[in-house]
């Protein structure tokens, strides 16, 4: 196992040992296989687990009929995360096709002012733009 999967186990985990809950320097993290590789199990992420030496010897080569309580937590909290990170982006797509919509009715504005002899430039949207950020779009 590569020491940037090691990583983001521990990272994922919080660096604490999903088993007892013991994090460093009281204890030494390793990485333990939830189905162990004696029984078929993957370096894949998914199975892999942050786990102190001593725990990590307890269990040895058995399977966990259990997840870990402090495990299922830390999932629950990385998919509901990721599900609020998503309607987040979601929310500020929604902004930016806004935000576009108002500057191409300012240019055409713009450029009905002048008899569509200017162009709003590029540094002229820009300027519009924090316009909108410190006074809103209306």
């Amino acid at each position: 196992m590569n020491k940037t999967i090691r990583f983001k186990v521990f990272q994922r985990d919080g660096f604490i040992c999903q088993y007892c809950g013991q994090k460093p320097p009281k204890v030494v993290l390793e990485v333990d296989h939830i189905i162990p590789k004696s029984k078929k199990g993957k370096d894949d992420i998914d199975n892999l687990i942050a786990s102190c030496f001593d725990c990590n010897r307890g269990k040895g080569n058995k399977e966990l009929t259990d997840v870990p309580e402090g495990f299922k937590s830390k999932l629950e909290e990385i998919k509901e995360r990721k599900k609020q990170l998503k309607e987040f982006y979601k929310y500020q797509e929604e902004i930016e096709i806004h935000n576009n919509a108002k500057m191409a009715e300012i240019a055409c504005y713009w450029q009905d002012l002048w008899d569509g002899q200017y162009e709003l430039s590029i540094r002229g949207e820009a300027s519009v733009k924090r316009f909108f950020n410190d006074f809103g779009k209306e």
